[in-house]
This record gives C-alpha cells, structure tokens and sequence, in this order.
C-alpha cells in the first residue's frame, strides 16, 4: 500500500525520500525497525524507554515539532474521511493514538513513528506541502484512501463505502 502513499507526493518529497533511504543504507540503519521502535513509544513505554529509545536516533525539537504538526493534518484528514465514509474508516485503524491497541496501532502513532525516521529535508518539503494543501482544502489522506480501494477493486471510494 506504500503506492498509495506516495501517490499523493509531489516530484520533490519523492527524490528527497529516495536520498533519505540512500543515506540509511550508507549509515547502516534499518528505517522499517526504527518507524516501528518509535511506534512503540505509544504502544509500549516502558520497553521503548528501556529496551528501544537508547538505540534509537535522537529527535531534535525542530523535528519533533514538524512531525507532530504533519501528523495533526493526517489525523484531521482521517477524521474527515471517518465522517463521510464510516463504513471504510471502520475497517482501517483507529484514528487516534488513545484508539491504540497491542497488534493494532492507530493512524497517529503509525505516522509518528514513521515520520521520525525522515530526514528534516524530507520533513519541511512534507510540511510544506501539507500546509499548501490545508490552505487549498485539500485532504492528502483522502488521496491516499482513493488510490488504495482502487487498488483492492473498488471502482471509487464511494464504491468501497457502499459494498462493505
């Protein structure tokens, strides 16, 4: 479901997302084990704070900070998408991180977790982008869902909603 994601990227997010793996692998960092290790900051703090978080890269305020305001938007766009379309929000994870749930993680902590793993390069191009498609009202989130039930065989996410 990645092609989904990054479907709703621009040209810029993509080359800078493509340089951030690069420089992972170079460094010798595994960015799947570090997205779900962050993940766990929520769904299991005390193992995260003992076992994970000394392993793990540090998260200046200016990231920590950019992840949060990105991650906000996600949530809002989900909250939209759950209000139209309650028949396909239930059947994806909870929206919020209070929703979270051993094996089932929910959409906050998912981005979180897999935002602290960008590069600040890739992180302000995100922002950005979000913030230009706030202003225009657009819902990155709704982008993503579109491309993704038409990859499951629905012909719209109006079709999904209906048939589940």
């Amino acid at each position: 479901m990645r092609f989904s994601q990054y479907s709703a990227w621009n040209d810029f997010m993509i080359k800078s997302y493509g340089q951030d793996i690069e420089e992972a692998i170079k460094q010798g960092r595994n960015l799947v084990m570090e997205k779900y290790a962050f993940m766990m900051e929520f769904t299991n703090p005390q193992y995260y704070k003992s076992e994970l978080e000394p392993h793990l890269p540090v998260i200046d305020l200016e990231t920590m900070n950019m992840v949060e305001e990105i991650a906000w938007y996600m949530v809002d766009c989900e909250k939209e998408i759950a209000a139209k379309y309650p028949k396909l929000a239930n059947s994806g994870r909870p929206i919020e991180a209070r929703g979270d749930i051993t094996g089932f993680t929910s959409v906050e902590t998912y981005a979180k977790g897999e935002l602290k793993t960008y590069s600040k390069n890739t992180l302000r191009l995100y922002l950005d982008y979000v913030r230009e498609n706030r202003a225009a009202g657009k819902n990155l989130a709704l982008k993503v869902q579109e491309e993704m039930v038409k990859m499951y065989g629905y012909a719209s996410i109006e079709d999904a909603e209906n048939k589940l």
